[in-house]
């Protein structure tokens, strides 16, 4: 663009910073900042919210705060994206202090939507506000008059799941209006797993079976739990399920960018990296200081 000399504008920087934020693209999202400080579009309101999104999907939640309370115009992008990204990032208060702000200051200027509520039940659910959550819920449907979706859905039952209440999660799930997906089910195991509820995780898996009969994550939870309430027969039972369907667990995979170089990691298995013997021996030695500081390896998924 800029070699055929096509000048880029708040739209152009918005839709690429946008991308960077849809992949967590950090190092590239500040390239861009940088190109959008020479042009004098920080402050534009396209431009700014789209910073805005990308650095709270980033979890670089004070560069954010920094650009939005910078920002003379705030749209509902922008008050989402700190909404979402303080919900993302462990901070459920803020992100609530801040809805209140929009209910209380900015209607009807800036109303709130579906993304928003998505990310208000989030900051409810990580935040163990389960009575917040049911009434942010209900002003959803009846005073918003927003049409849950799946994402709402999946956010109160984690947030009933993850307050012990499996019961009126699994409530929750068989009331809608739609036929329940794998999504949804597996966020209530998930509860199930953490609750150590194992007979309700097999009345789940059951259903699991049938909506997402290929996804090898759910097996493989309701295994680990067997393992781990020592039920080995049953453990194999679902392994060989497993086998059965044809169904591959994934293997876990993690990368990080260092000085513009890519680092991949499979777990597992050996680490092909350049440094593998150097890895390892750091790896050795941090598990050593954790055993001296009294920390214990979890082996109740071990067969």
């Amino acid at each position: 663009m800029l070699m055929a000399v096509v000048e880029p504008n708040s739209f152009t920087f918005g839709s690429f910073i946008g991308f960077c934020a849809s992949i967590t693209a950090f190092e590239t999202g500040m390239q861009w900042h940088a190109f959008v400080l020479k042009y004098g579009l920080e402050l534009d309101v396209v431009v700014g919210s789209a910073l805005v999104d990308m650095y709270s999907k980033c979890g670089e939640m004070n560069d954010a705060l920094s650009l939005f309370q910078c920002l003379p115009e705030k749209d509902l992008v922008s008050w989402n994206g700190m909404i979402c990204g303080f919900a993302q990032n462990g901070e459920a208060t803020k992100a609530l202090q801040l809805f209140d702000e929009i209910v209380r200051l900015h209607q009807p200027s800036v109303t709130p939507n579906h993304i928003t509520f998505v990310g208000v039940l989030s900051a409810c659910s990580h935040g163990g506000f389960v009575h917040e959550g049911c009434s942010f819920f209900n002003d959803m449907v009846h005073v918003y008059s927003i049409e849950p979706l799946a994402e709402h859905y999946a956010c109160m039952v984690d947030l009933l799941g993850r307050a012990g209440l499996l019961e009126e999660a699994e409530a929750v799930i068989l009331a809608l209006p739609y036929e329940p997906d794998a999504v949804i089910w597996g966020a209530l195991l998930g509860a199930c797993r953490r609750c150590g509820d194992l007979v309700m995780a097999k009345r789940i898996a059951g259903r699991l079976s049938i909506v997402g009969p290929k996804d090898s994550f759910n097996y493989v939870l309701l295994a680990n739990m067997c393992t781990a309430n020592k039920e080995w027969d049953e453990a194999l039972e679902v392994r060989e399920v497993i086998s059965a369907n044809g169904t591959q667990k994934l293997i876990g995979s993690s990368w990080i960018e260092i000085r513009d170089r890519v680092h991949s990691f499979v777990s597992g298995g050996y680490v092909h990296h350049p440094q593998n013997e150097i890895i390892f021996e750091w790896l050795q030695k941090l598990q050593l200081m954790m055993l001296e500081e009294g920390y214990q390896t979890d082996s109740t998924h071990v067969q």
